[in-house]
Protein backbone atom coordinates (compact mmCIF):
# COMPACT_ATOMS: atom_id res chain seq x y z
CA UNK A 1 0.00 0.00 0.00
CA UNK A 2 1.34 3.41 -0.97
CA UNK A 3 2.61 5.20 2.14
CA UNK A 4 2.52 2.10 4.35
CA UNK A 5 0.26 1.26 7.27
CA UNK A 6 -0.35 4.83 8.44
CA UNK A 7 -1.66 5.89 5.02
CA UNK A 8 -3.86 2.79 4.81
CA UNK A 9 -5.46 3.76 8.13
CA UNK A 10 -6.63 6.99 6.48
CA UNK A 11 -8.32 5.17 3.60
CA UNK A 12 -11.99 4.46 2.99
CA UNK A 13 -11.26 0.72 2.98
CA UNK A 14 -9.80 0.82 6.47
CA UNK A 15 -12.71 2.94 7.73
CA UNK A 16 -15.29 0.50 6.33
CA UNK A 17 -13.53 -2.67 7.48
CA UNK A 18 -12.86 -1.30 10.96
CA UNK A 19 -16.61 -0.91 11.54
CA UNK A 20 -16.95 -4.71 11.63
CA UNK A 21 -13.51 -6.19 12.18
CA UNK A 22 -10.49 -5.85 14.42
CA UNK A 23 -7.66 -5.08 12.00
CA UNK A 24 -4.00 -6.00 12.40
CA UNK A 25 -1.77 -4.53 9.71
CA UNK A 26 1.56 -5.94 8.56
CA UNK A 27 3.61 -6.40 5.39
CA UNK A 28 5.30 -9.70 6.16
CA UNK A 29 4.35 -12.57 3.79
CA UNK A 30 5.58 -15.08 6.39
CA UNK A 31 2.91 -14.01 8.89
CA UNK A 32 -0.72 -15.21 8.66
CA UNK A 33 -3.04 -12.89 6.70
CA UNK A 34 -6.70 -12.95 5.73
CA UNK A 35 -6.50 -10.23 3.08
CA UNK A 36 -3.71 -8.61 1.09
CA UNK A 37 -4.42 -5.30 -0.65
CA UNK A 38 -2.17 -4.23 -3.48
CA UNK A 39 -1.67 -3.40 -7.13
CA UNK A 40 0.69 -5.09 -9.61
CA UNK A 41 2.73 -1.97 -10.35
CA UNK A 42 6.22 -3.27 -9.62
CA UNK A 43 5.01 -5.60 -6.85
CA UNK A 44 3.51 -8.71 -8.49
CA UNK A 45 6.19 -11.01 -7.07
CA UNK A 46 5.66 -9.69 -3.56
CA UNK A 47 1.88 -10.07 -3.82
CA UNK A 48 2.24 -13.69 -4.92
CA UNK A 49 4.43 -14.38 -1.88
CA UNK A 50 1.29 -14.18 0.30
CA UNK A 51 0.29 -17.81 -0.29
CA UNK A 52 -2.64 -18.35 2.09
CA UNK A 53 -4.42 -14.99 1.85
CA UNK A 54 -7.08 -13.59 -0.44
CA UNK A 55 -5.42 -11.02 -2.71
CA UNK A 56 -7.47 -7.87 -3.37
CA UNK A 57 -6.57 -5.44 -6.16
CA UNK A 58 -6.97 -1.74 -5.38
CA UNK A 59 -5.25 1.27 -6.92
CA UNK A 60 -5.68 4.98 -7.40
CA UNK A 61 -4.16 4.76 -10.87
CA UNK A 62 -5.69 4.17 -14.31
CA UNK A 63 -5.13 0.42 -14.23
CA UNK A 64 -7.32 -2.58 -15.07
CA UNK A 65 -7.22 -5.43 -12.52
CA UNK A 66 -5.54 -8.71 -13.43
CA UNK A 67 -7.79 -11.51 -12.18
CA UNK A 68 -5.05 -14.07 -12.80
CA UNK A 69 -3.09 -12.35 -10.05
CA UNK A 70 -5.88 -11.25 -7.71
CA UNK A 71 -8.84 -13.08 -6.19
CA UNK A 72 -10.91 -9.91 -5.95
CA UNK A 73 -10.67 -6.37 -7.28
CA UNK A 74 -11.93 -2.87 -6.55
CA UNK A 75 -11.61 -0.48 -9.47
CA UNK A 76 -13.02 2.18 -11.79
CA UNK A 77 -13.92 0.23 -14.90
CA UNK A 78 -17.37 -1.08 -15.85
CA UNK A 79 -16.59 -4.78 -15.42
CA UNK A 80 -18.69 -7.84 -14.64
CA UNK A 81 -16.86 -10.51 -12.66
CA UNK A 82 -19.79 -11.46 -10.42
CA UNK A 83 -18.78 -11.21 -6.76
CA UNK A 84 -15.08 -10.85 -7.60
CA UNK A 85 -15.31 -7.19 -8.64
CA UNK A 86 -16.61 -4.03 -7.00
CA UNK A 87 -16.68 -0.77 -8.92
CA UNK A 88 -15.63 2.08 -6.63
CA UNK A 89 -14.44 5.23 -8.44
CA UNK A 90 -11.66 7.15 -6.73
CA UNK A 91 -14.00 10.00 -5.83
CA UNK A 92 -15.62 7.68 -3.24
CA UNK A 93 -12.37 7.78 -1.31
CA UNK A 94 -12.12 11.55 -1.79
CA UNK A 95 -15.66 11.99 -0.41
CA UNK A 96 -14.63 10.04 2.67
CA UNK A 97 -11.68 12.37 3.27
CA UNK A 98 -13.88 15.43 2.71
CA UNK A 99 -16.39 14.10 5.25
CA UNK A 100 -13.57 13.70 7.77
CA UNK A 101 -12.37 17.25 7.08
CA UNK A 102 -15.76 18.89 7.64
CA UNK A 103 -16.20 16.92 10.88
CA UNK A 104 -13.05 18.40 12.38
CA UNK A 105 -13.92 20.99 15.04
CA UNK A 106 -11.15 23.34 13.85
CA UNK A 107 -12.02 23.08 10.15
CA UNK A 108 -13.30 26.19 8.32
CA UNK A 109 -15.86 23.94 6.62
CA UNK A 110 -18.88 23.23 8.81
CA UNK A 111 -21.66 20.64 8.89
CA UNK A 112 -25.13 20.84 10.36
CA UNK A 113 -25.49 18.72 13.47
CA UNK A 114 -28.15 16.51 11.85
CA UNK A 115 -26.16 15.95 8.65
CA UNK A 116 -25.93 12.41 7.28
CA UNK A 117 -22.17 12.95 7.10
CA UNK A 118 -21.76 13.81 10.78
CA UNK A 119 -19.31 11.46 12.51
CA UNK A 120 -19.67 10.29 16.10
CA UNK A 121 -16.04 11.09 16.87
CA UNK A 122 -14.96 14.35 15.21
CA UNK A 123 -11.28 15.20 15.08
CA UNK A 124 -9.65 18.41 16.34
CA UNK A 125 -6.48 18.81 14.28
CA UNK A 126 -7.46 20.30 10.90
CA UNK A 127 -6.27 23.83 11.67
CA UNK A 128 -3.02 22.53 13.13
CA UNK A 129 -2.34 20.41 10.04
CA UNK A 130 -3.60 22.94 7.46
CA UNK A 131 -2.83 26.46 8.75
CA UNK A 132 -2.39 28.00 5.29
CA UNK A 133 -5.53 26.39 3.89
CA UNK A 134 -7.57 27.68 6.84
CA UNK A 135 -6.13 31.15 6.34
CA UNK A 136 -7.10 31.13 2.65
CA UNK A 137 -10.65 29.94 3.33
CA UNK A 138 -11.12 32.50 6.13
CA UNK A 139 -9.89 35.35 3.87
CA UNK A 140 -6.83 35.99 6.03
CA UNK A 141 -4.55 35.50 3.02
CA UNK A 142 -4.99 36.98 -0.44
CA UNK A 143 -5.27 33.91 -2.73
CA UNK A 144 -3.84 35.93 -5.62
CA UNK A 145 -0.60 36.46 -3.69
CA UNK A 146 0.13 32.76 -3.37
CA UNK A 147 2.96 31.10 -5.28
CA UNK A 148 2.68 30.55 -9.03
CA UNK A 149 2.37 26.76 -9.31
CA UNK A 150 3.16 23.52 -7.50
CA UNK A 151 4.19 20.08 -8.69
CA UNK A 152 4.24 16.80 -6.73
CA UNK A 153 5.36 13.59 -8.45
CA UNK A 154 7.34 10.49 -7.52
CA UNK A 155 7.46 8.62 -10.85
CA UNK A 156 10.34 9.91 -13.02
CA UNK A 157 9.30 7.79 -16.03
CA UNK A 158 6.83 10.31 -17.41
CA UNK A 159 8.52 12.13 -20.34
CA UNK A 160 5.50 14.23 -21.38
CA UNK A 161 4.85 15.39 -17.83
CA UNK A 162 8.53 16.13 -17.22
CA UNK A 163 8.82 18.07 -20.48
CA UNK A 164 5.72 20.12 -19.65
CA UNK A 165 7.14 20.93 -16.22
CA UNK A 166 10.45 22.03 -17.74
CA UNK A 167 8.71 24.22 -20.33
CA UNK A 168 6.46 25.89 -17.74
CA UNK A 169 9.29 26.25 -15.23
CA UNK A 170 11.33 28.09 -17.87
CA UNK A 171 8.60 30.73 -18.00
CA UNK A 172 7.78 30.95 -14.29
CA UNK A 173 9.30 28.92 -11.42
CA UNK A 174 7.21 25.88 -10.47
CA UNK A 175 7.80 24.61 -6.93
CA UNK A 176 8.40 20.86 -6.81
CA UNK A 177 7.49 19.10 -3.58
CA UNK A 178 7.90 15.46 -4.67
CA UNK A 179 10.97 13.40 -5.51
CA UNK A 180 10.74 14.37 -9.22
CA UNK A 181 11.87 17.92 -10.11
CA UNK A 182 12.16 18.74 -6.42
CA UNK A 183 13.04 22.36 -5.64
CA UNK A 184 12.63 22.33 -1.85
CA UNK A 185 15.36 19.91 -0.83
CA UNK A 186 12.83 17.60 0.85
CA UNK A 187 9.57 15.81 0.01
CA UNK A 188 6.44 17.44 1.38
CA UNK A 189 4.49 15.34 3.91
CA UNK A 190 1.21 17.26 3.88
CA UNK A 191 0.27 17.48 0.21
CA UNK A 192 -3.03 19.37 0.54
CA UNK A 193 -1.45 22.02 2.76
CA UNK A 194 1.44 22.37 0.31
CA UNK A 195 -0.91 22.75 -2.67
CA UNK A 196 -2.95 25.43 -0.88
CA UNK A 197 0.09 27.73 -1.00
CA UNK A 198 -0.03 28.00 -4.81
CA UNK A 199 -2.49 29.31 -7.40
CA UNK A 200 -2.63 25.99 -9.23
CA UNK A 201 -1.02 22.55 -9.33
CA UNK A 202 0.54 20.86 -12.35
CA UNK A 203 -1.00 17.37 -12.29
CA UNK A 204 -0.93 14.79 -15.09
CA UNK A 205 -2.73 11.43 -14.99
CA UNK A 206 0.13 8.96 -14.53
CA UNK A 207 -0.54 6.73 -17.54
CA UNK A 208 -0.68 9.79 -19.80
CA UNK A 209 2.69 11.18 -18.69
Amino acid sequence: WWGGAEEFKKSTLYFILSQRYTITLHQNPNEPSDLVFGSPIGSARKILSYQNAKRVFYTGENEVPNFNLFDYAIGFDELDFNNRYLRMPLYYDRLHHKAQSVNDTTSPYKLKADSLYALKKPSHCFKENHPNLCAVVNDKIDPLKRGFASFVASNPNAPIRNAFYDALNAIEPVTGGGSVRNTLGYNVKNKSEFLSQYKFNLCFENTQG
